[in-house]
């Protein structure tokens, strides 16, 4: 996918959204092509751009101050989040046309993984904007609630679940979203834990706390 085509479909996923949501439901869509064409690229784009923003600004850490990671452990990160995107997605997508079903609508677990990806993408603009110094947060938390807010609208749009059972779809699958993110975030999240930062983050928080750095290390080792 061409970087002006990657634009223009982020562009009317985020400012023409319905209209866009209706033409997507028309065509038929294969998961695994899906998300090799679609998704990857603006995972992975979104990774690399907050990546390197990261890496510019530092994170802000109260009472640490700014810490900025290296190169290593930026590509640990990058690599983390596009593997638990995708996996969330996948599972999520089974989860949203599931509950589809139990609310008379349609168990299509391709539209499903389609919405999900779609609503999606101002929380992935917002990864890269959070990594603005001080205002970053607040953009990206105005952009989270956004894709909230697509998500309550795309609900019958993709899934074809009545008005009536939306609120039902949407507060289970928010409950189901919130288990999953903990559960991958413990287990497949450990695997990409950038410990040099780690490392960097508790000797200064020994430091603060009036240990030298050297010392902590001997009683943690």
């Amino acid at each position: 996918m061409s970087m002006q085509t990657m634009i223009s479909i982020l562009q009317r996923a985020l400012l023409d959204s319905e209209m866009f949501w209706k033409e997507e439901t028309q065509k038929e869509t294969d998961v695994k092509s899906f998300i090799q064409a679609f998704v990857l690229p603006v995972v992975v784009l979104t990774a690399v751009v907050s990546g390197l923003l990261t890496m510019l600004f530092g994170y802000r850490i109260p009472m640490l101050g700014v810490i900025r990671p290296g190169l290593s452990d930026m590509l640990i990160q990058m690599v983390g989040m596009v593997v638990l995107y995708i996996l969330s997605l996948l599972i999520l997508g089974w989860v949203a046309a599931y509950l589809a079903k139990l609310f008379g609508g349609k168990e299509d677990f391709p539209q499903a993984v389609k919405m999900i990806f779609r609503i999606s993408v101002p929380s992935l603009l917002g990864q890269i904007l959070g990594t603005l110094p001080y205002v970053g947060w607040i953009i990206a938390l105005g952009l989270g609630l956004y894709s909230l807010v697509l998500l309550y609208r795309a609900i019958p749009v993709f899934l074809n679940v009545s008005l009536e059972n939306r609120v039902k779809h949407f507060i289970l699958f928010m409950i189901s979203a919130f288990v999953v993110s903990v559960v991958l975030n413990m287990t497949v999240g450990r695997l990409f834990v950038p410990h040099d930062m780690l490392n960097q983050m508790r000797s200064d928080t020994l430091s603060q706390g009036g240990i030298p750095a050297e010392t902590g290390r001997s009683i943690s080792g």
